[in-house]
């Protein structure tokens, strides 16, 4: 039946979640863990470390057993009788399995949090001033792509509509809206252009609500590391165009086969249990996509920092290596190199008030190699306090609306800004009238 296919990807969406959230600790930058400021040398602490460990594994193990249960309970549905009631409560049944990792890693990360806090005190890990990197040159860093191009959503609306106009004739006086489990249509709504303009009304809902996660991307603040301010602020640019990248492109995606299918299942093409399963299929780019980001950039770009800092140290090794052997020319050309990175960062520095190291690469390698035991508690920043279980940022200080999240591949609020409960508001009522829309029409 062609209901078991979105089944099939809802179980899916367990075993996707609960394994993002197992790896969320290792995709996080190397001064944040588990939601608390740390020196980067604290990633290599054993107590630290089993921490992580720990996490992973529990997590990892209670998908397994969640992904299991949630194929089991599919198994009643695949039978020829079952009541709406039945499948309705499974289908429940089956989400609140893949919420309930969330809630458990959740639980998870405020109590590894608070033993973090804790180790942190005992190691003696802190930070003697709030240090920042301001870059002069912002406008040449990459970031999220121009909003400019949500406009993409108007060709979709208009083709959209093209279809039900030329399609129009072909539909039935009565057109068909909701279907049960077995495939078996349970509602119409009456033929009119009102009722054909519901994928127009899902569509602008859909655009809207991508344009504005989009909006929050470039409105963000951008996180920078003291030490290597250039190539931080590189990555989180790059992390923020793959995103905004991701984000429009599943948007529109979504938004075209959303009107697409309803006005091929309005006028008899295919049944709305296939179009519900076109839709599902048009949901896995979105997830892939997701997964496969956050895997590869990490939060703000931290693994990618992470592959250019290696890149760096190993190209200054190489550098100083031919430098030793190459005689004065070599060395004369390395140096020219070393005070450009260095006039660079200074100006970096002077934007911020702080004193900066003289290149990205360098630092790299002297925090990598020469640190000493003293250096290795002291932190650039601790913004702790302003973060409320981890995940909510409240800071009246900050004049930055959205920021980059301290526990997960995203971007939140800083609600201590009344902007963002406007935001909260704004949004909450444009959910309900579009709810309230789509009861009308169907």
């Amino acid at each position: 039946m062609e209901i078991l296919f979105p089944l099939a990807l809802l179980v899916l969406t367990v075993p996707l979640t609960g394994g993002l959230m197992a790896a969320t600790p290792y995709l996080m930058p190397k001064r944040e863990c588990f939601a608390v400021t740390v020196p980067e040398s604290a990633h290599a602490d054993p107590q630290i470390k089993a921490l992580k460990s720990r996490y992973a594994r529990t997590v990892a193990v209670m998908t397994a057993a969640f992904t299991l249960l949630a194929a089991l309970a599919t198994v009643p549905l695949a039978r020829a009788s079952y009541s709406e009631a039945a499948a309705n409560a499974l289908i429940g049944a089956i989400a609140l399995l893949a919420l309930i990792p969330v809630a458990v890693s959740f639980a998870l990360m405020l109590r590894n949090r608070r033993r973090v806090m804790a180790i942190k005190r005992e190691r003696g890990w802190h930070a003697p001033r709030q240090q920042a990197a301001a870059l002069v040159a912002e406008g040449d860093v990459p970031g999220p792509v121009s909003l400019a191009w949500n406009l993409l959503y108007l060709p979709v609306v208009l083709f959209v509509a093209a279809l039900g106009a030329m399609w129009y004739p072909l539909m039935p006086d009565m057109i068909p809206m909701h279907v049960d489990f077995a495939g078996n249509v349970n509602d119409y709504s009456p033929k009119s252009l009102w009722s054909v303009s519901f994928p127009l009304v899902v569509i602008a809902f859909v655009g809207a609500t991508f344009a504005l996660c989009h909006w929050s991307m470039t409105r963000s603040k951008r996180p920078t590391n003291p030490g290597a301010p250039m190539t931080s602020a590189l990555a989180y640019g790059l992390f923020a165009r793959a995103q905004s990248v991701l984000l429009l492109a599943c948007g529109l995606l979504l938004s075209l086969t959303l009107g697409v299918a309803f006005m091929a299942s309005s006028a008899g093409f295919i049944t709305l249990n296939e179009a519900a399963a076109v839709i599902c299929l048009a949901c896995v780019p979105a997830v892939a996509g997701s997964l496969i980001l956050a895997v590869v950039y990490g939060q703000n770009g931290s693994r990618l920092f992470k592959r250019m800092e290696a890149a760096g140290a190993a190209g200054a090794g190489a550098a100083a290596a031919g430098a030793a052997s190459g005689g004065a020319a070599a060395v004369g050309a390395s140096g020219g190199a070393a005070g450009a990175g260095a006039s660079e960062d200074a100006a970096d520095a002077s934007a911020s008030g702080d004193a900066a190291p003289a290149a990205d690469a360098p630092a790299a390698v002297s925090a990598g190699s020469g640190s000493s035991a003293a250096d290795a508690t002291l932190m650039p920043f601790d913004d702790d306090a302003h973060w409320k279980l981890g995940i909510f940022y409240f800071n009246p200080d900050d004049a930055s609306l959205w920021l980059p999240e301290r526990f997960g591949i995203g971007w939140t609020m800083n609600f201590a800004r009344p902007a963002a409960w406007a935001f909260v508001g704004g949004f909450t009522l444009l959910t309900i009238v579009f709810v309230a829309l789509c009861f009308a029409i169907t």
